[in-house]
Parts: structure tokens; C-alpha cells; sequence
């Protein structure tokens, strides 16, 4: 194994240990392990590719150089996608709530009852609005994959609640889709009232739980 080859594969459980201990930012940590780590993928590319004597070291940093390049677009995408969200006019209105519970995963939830007629899946003209802007972002970041789950609170009998918490999902899925993003990136599903964000003990909690979540997930590469 070449001696540059042997220093990139030693360098990453390093970098996995100085995380813990770094001022770092959780996605720029992520960001730097697989950056490293892309690099090292492409420095075996790098040196089969070179065909000139003495050449290996260039080849090998030509491969470094393309991992490098792989590793922190693959991981970064989403990255960018959130920042875009976060600075819109509908999560700084608070129409859209951004949350990022994993590294390749965003959810953004749909504001309450501002989205539906009550106790309908009939879009309100807000909730068009919303999802116009929504559907535009998701249309520039088109390799991710999209997870559209509806949900209720427990007002009513649970079988009505499941059924609109379908609809719902589906109706955020059909307006998407009919501005321009993929069907065949997107799945729908109803919770009903089975997973409530909070728990369904006043009315401010209950609008809270009437929502509709778009789970965006990265792709394994871009």
C-alpha cells in the first residue's frame, strides 16, 4: 500500500477522535470526516490512472483531489437545501417549521391549521401559497427523496381522524406533484392520531398536532 494511500486511511479514526473534542458544529464535522475519507477513496483511482513513470504522486493527488470533491458534495447537499429553507419567508414567518433530527434528514412541518380547512383536506389558499414556495425548493434539490406524513389530533373517533390524516398527506403529495416535483420521488402515509408532537392536553397543543410533516431524505450520492 503506497505511503499516502497508508497516511488518508490513518488520518480518518484520528479525525473521528478529535471530533469529540472540537468546537465544530455536528454537519461540519461530518462534513470534514467525509471529506477525508473521499479523498482516500480517490487516491487508488488516481494512481491507476496515472500511466507515467514516476507519476503515481500526481495520479494519487488527482484522486485525492476528485474524493475530496465527492465526499463534501454528497454530504453537504442536504446541508445547503436546510440553509435555503431556514432563510425562506415561510420558516421565518413560521408557515413551515425546519427541524433536522438526523444528518440525512430534513422535516419540515406544515403550520397547523393554516394549511387545511378545518377538519378537511381541502387546501386552504395559505396552504397553497406555502407549498408553491415549498414545491419551487424542492423542484432545485430534485435528487433527494420525499416521506409526506399527515397526522391529527384525537378529537373525534380515531377511524375518521386516520382517514383525513391520509388525505391530508395526499393532498400536499397531488398539489407538489402538480407543480412540477416528481411523483416517483414521494410517499404518503396517514399517523392519525397516533403520533402526537405534543401532548393533546389543551387546545394550542392539539393545532400543533394537526399537521402535515415532508421528511427529506439525501441521497446516497449526487
Amino acid at each position: 500500500m503506497k505511503p499516502l494511500r497508508i497516511a488518508a486511511i490513518i488520518t480518518i479514526p484520528v479525525l473521528l477522535a478529535g471530533c469529540a473534542n472540537t468546537s465544530l458544529s455536528r454537519n461540519d464535522q461530518i462534513v470534514l470526516v467525509a471529506t477525508i475519507a473521499g479523498a482516500a477513496a480517490g487516491i487508488p483511482i488516481g494512481n491507476a490512472a496515472s500511466t507515467v513513470t514516476n507519476a503515481g504522486l500526481y495520479g494519487a493527488l488527482i484522486g485525492a483531489a476528485a474524493g475530496f470533491i465527492v465526499g463534501e458534495t454528497v454530504v453537504t447537499y442536504l446541508d445547503r437545501q436546510e440553509k435555503e429553507v431556514r432563510l425562506s419567508s415561510n420558516a421565518t414567518s413560521g408557515n413551515v417549521v425546519v427541524h433536522r433530527d438526523a444528518p440525512k434528514a430534513l422535516k419540515l412541518t406544515l403550520s397547523r391549521d393554516a394549511t387545511f380547512a378545518p377538519a378537511s383536506s381541502d387546501l386552504t389558499g395559505h396552504g397553497k401559497q406555502t407549498l408553491n414556495d415549498v414545491a419551487a425548493m424542492l423542484k432545485r434539490y430534485d435528487k433527494t427523496t420525499l416521506s409526506i406524513v399527515g397526522h391529527t389530533d384525537d378529537t373525534g373517533a380515531s377511524g375518521i381522524n386516520q382517514s383525513l390524516s391520509e388525505r391530508r398527506a395526499l393532498a400536499v403529495a397531488d398539489y407538489m406533484i402538480g407543480k412540477g416535483v416528481s411523483p416517483e420521488r414521494m410517499t404518503t402515509k396517514g399517523m392519525g392520531e397516533s403520533s402526537p408532537a405534543f401532548a393533546n392536553s389543551s387546545n394550542e397543543n392539539r393545532a400543533n398536532n394537526r399537521r402535515v410533516e415532508i421528511v427529506i431524505s439525501s441521497p446516497d450520492q449526487v
